[in-house]
């Protein structure tokens, strides 16, 4: 296989991102972020380069400064991430979706607890083939107050990969969440997504204070919508997602001293009609390739692209949608992909779906690794070669040098087809969907996994104190 080719998108040069970085230190010094937990507002105020006007904490260069330089060194100190060779990719799943789609592909309907236990068996499975996640959604007949802790007994007790849940939206979840992780003695790290424009609050930074004395490493996130909760400008929200999302950081960095913090600015596109979140259109991909500058820009790391879509049923908006997320990051020399088999925004999940994402970032791979001369058909030989077939009378198909190379100049998908009108009726007139929701069940019918009987115990211990406190 031929190594990556150099990066072939890119968005925005050096000149801009500085010019950007330091309209974002303006927003920071002049307004500031909003700071809701007054005792964050009182440590702030003793610490360099913070100047606390009633809620508001305006934020000067230095604590920016020492923030970046943290961040880089932080970056320069982990392993380089391995060479990857084209083809061979990371594929994610999430666990956030509460919809599914049916196995006709026409309707949606609630994801239940067993669709979450079917996915983790099929995630499982695919784990194989590169595809990470736990379970593919919330199982909604369960409880409320009960469904991360059931979503992450189902990750237990079906995926190899141990319990998970990203559905942490209160204090007393977060506990049982972190006591649930602790059982696998994996570190505490959490997150900070905060409202825009300028604000550092909400429940998560709530949360996060809570745990602060415990924590490992921690997150500033930014998500403005432009044109809603941002400027309706590519570059103004990108901006301002910098600023919201350093101004984080520069916070964090300041009350959690030694404790790594990274940023994601990540805005997002809107339909300007309906006021809905799109992702998956022009604009959004714009973004989409930006953030990774940006991240790069302040010294960090970024090589996830994101295959999303704001349909809701495998249709051919999905298809169009996913296929220029791929593309763009196969020729983008990303080496992972994200949110595979997730309609909706990341509302819904669709495992046939998920099976067709694998095929169309394999299939964009193919392009992504270029043409090349093989073996025999070299242009020094050709002359030869097409000399040989004509003298023999014969079609190329017949020729040595076809069987030789076949394999590896054409490219072989799983599932779309390769079918013209009259083989596609002789076979019966055959739904790419139909064979993708066919594979996910073959796929399931394969599982086999025991999980750790020791850890099973001590998770259902945990639920079931928690289940007796909620009574």
């Amino acid at each position: 296989m031929t190594a990556y080719a150099p990066r072939m998108t890119r968005v925005l040069d050096s000149a801009q991102l500085a010019r950007m970085h330091d309209a974002a230190l303006a927003m920071l010094a002049r307004t500031g972020m909003k700071v809701d937990i007054e005792e964050m507002r009182i440590e702030l105020a003793r610490c360099p380069g913070f100047a606390v006007d009633g809620a508001r904490v305006r934020i000067g260069e230095k604590p920016v400064q020492d923030w970046m330089a943290a961040f880089r060194q932080f970056h320069a100190s982990q392993p380089p991430a391995p060479a990857l060779e084209i083809g061979r990719y990371t594929y994610h799943v999430s666990d956030r979706p509460t919809w599914i789609v049916d196995r006709d592909h026409v309707a949606v309907r609630p994801l239940l607890r067993q669709d979450a236990i079917e996915g983790a068996k099929l995630l499982h499975v695919l784990a194989a083939q590169g595809v990470q996640g736990v379970t593919p959604g919330v199982p909604t007949d369960v409880p409320s107050a009960l469904q991360p802790m059931e979503q992450f007994l189902i990750g237990a007790q079906y995926a190899g990969r141990g319990g998970q849940t990203c559905d942490v939206t209160d204090l007393r979840t977060a506990r049982i969440i972190r006591d649930m992780n602790r059982v696998y003695g994996r570190e505490l790290h959490m997150s900070a997504w905060c409202p825009s424009p300028l604000i550092f609050a909400g429940t998560e930074v709530d949360i996060l204070w809570q745990f602060r004395r415990e924590i490992k490493g921690t997150m500033a996130g930014s998500m403005p919508i432009m044109g809603l909760t941002g400027p309706c400008d590519p570059i103004g929200i990108m901006t301002l997602a910098m600023a919201e999302a350093v101004g984080g950081a520069a916070i964090l960095h300041a009350l959690l001293p030694g404790i790594p913090v990274s940023i994601f600015p990540h805005p997002e596109a809107a339909d300007m009609q309906t006021g809905c979140m799109v992702l998956g259109s022009p604009e959004w991909e714009l973004l989409d390739l930006m953030h990774r500058e940006v991240i790069e820009f302040y010294g960090g790391r970024w090589n996830m692209k994101m295959l999303h879509t704001t349909a809701s049923l495998p249709n051919a908006q999905v298809q169009i949608e996913h296929t220029t997320g791929a593309l763009l990051g196969v020729l983008g020399g990303y080496t992972e992909f994200d949110a595979l088999g997730e309609l909706a925004l990341d509302q819904v999940w669709c495992p046939a779906q998920l099976l067709l994402d694998l095929d169309i970032v394999a299939h964009e791979a193919r392009v992504a690794r270029g043409a090349a001369s093989g073996a025999g058909l070299e242009l020094e030989r050709l002359p030869d070669i097409v000399d040989e077939v004509i003298r023999e009378d014969m079609l190329f198909a017949a020729h040595e040098t076809t069987v030789a190379n076949l394999r590896t100049q054409y490219h072989r998908p799983s599932l779309l087809q390769r079918l013209g009108r009259p083989q596609w009726t002789d076979a019966g007139m055959p739904s790419v969907l139909r064979a993708a929701q066919a594979r996910v069940d073959e796929l399931i019918s394969t599982y086999s996994y025991e999980p750790p009987a020791d850890i099973l115990r001590e998770l259902r211990a945990i639920c079931d104190k928690a289940k007796t406190a909620l009574r």
